[in-house]
């Protein structure tokens, strides 16, 4: 994939990344700027980010981040761990392996669409609503495979790829199980995955 000429740092960056693996399929980037009903867009010429929203990211600056601990050194081993959380029946486990509000604030919020100064929307306002779906997300599975012991297949992308200046987002995960009667089971709650500076978490939990 090429960046169009005239195009910011940021924008060459993103179309260079590739997935980890070749057969997770590239989600669009538009896409990603509607994952939240808290993301904004404006027509306003008092918006000089107004791009944003369509491209789905703000440029930013690369800059050298690190997810705070634990984390994981593939999405699968972040998988393993999830089934594990859910074998102990753990919400403070599964809770353990997503992102945190530090993690969010100074990592992730700032390349979102929504976080340009016209939405008026705080990275507050969307960690609240960030984290209340994650915890609607737990819930949900542990009510369904809680205490289960569950040995993973592999992972499905039922959306993709989308890669940021700073951070890579996999979208639409499911884990692919065997629940210990051999039947195979599809665990779709810890639905986005992220990746920095090869080292995984859990982005967001979904019921």
């Amino acid at each position: 994939m090429v960046a169009p000429s005239g195009s910011s740092e940021s924008d060459r960056i993103i179309a260079a990344k590739q997935p980890y693996d070749p057969a997770v399929p590239r989600a669009s980037l538009a896409q990603a700027a509607r994952h939240s009903i808290l993301e904004g867009a404006t027509d306003s010429p008092e918006d000089p980010e107004r791009d944003a929203y369509r491209k789905g990211y703000r440029d930013v600056t690369p800059r050298d981040l690190a997810l705070d601990d634990p984390t994981y050194p593939s999405a699968e081993t972040l998988a393993a761990a999830v089934l594990d959380a859910l074998l102990f029946d753990a919400e403070d486990l599964l809770t353990e392996l997503q992102v945190k509000r530090r993690e969010y604030d100074e990592i992730f919020w700032p390349e979102m669409p929504a976080s340009r100064p016209v939405t008026g929307i705080s990275a507050g306002d969307s960690w609240a609503f960030h984290d209340a779906k994650c915890r609607d997300g737990i819930r949900e599975g542990l009510e369904s495979w809680g205490g289960q012991k569950l040995q993973l297949v592999g992972l499905e992308y039922r959306v993709g790829f989308t890669p940021f200046t700073n951070f890579d987002l996999y979208r639409g995960v499911v884990i692919v199980a065997v629940d210990e009667n051999e039947r195979q089971v599809r665990i779709p709650i810890a639905s986005t995955f992220v990746e920095v500076g090869g080292q995984w978490k859990v982005f967001q939990y979904d019921s």
